[in-house]
């Protein structure tokens, strides 16, 4: 599960996730974040600050490994300096360093 919250004037979306996502549930959900990132993008425009990504972990019990792939389209969209990931759980953020995404953790 994911709820998207905005904040037009920080120029931030903050994608949290609960629950257990395994595969088949982060397949269905790249399409419903691939979406929402490219609203968000499109409404930040050029002016203003720089878009930032939050991905919080908080509520998350499990992800598969496909969730990676959500995570990776996100830091292409975005870069990495703009791209945070909060609450993550010690599974996630090993999983995070295995790939070589641990700058993108955050409290």
């Amino acid at each position: 599960m994911v709820e998207f919250s905005q904040d037009d004037e920080q120029a931030r979306l903050t994608c949290r996730f609960s629950g257990e996502l395994r595969t088949n549930e982060c397949m269905a959900l790249q399409e419903k974040v691939a979406l929402r990132v490219t609203s968000f993008l499109e409404a930040c425009g050029r002016d203003g600050p720089e878009p930032r990504i939050v991905f919080d972990l908080k509520e998350l019990t499990f992800a598969s490994s496909f969730f990676i792939r959500i995570v990776l389209s996100c830091v292409q969209r975005v870069g990495r300096k703009h791209f945070t990931v909060i609450h993550a759980s010690d599974f996630m953020a090993g999983l995070f360093r295995t790939v070589g995404l641990s700058e993108v953790l955050k409290g």
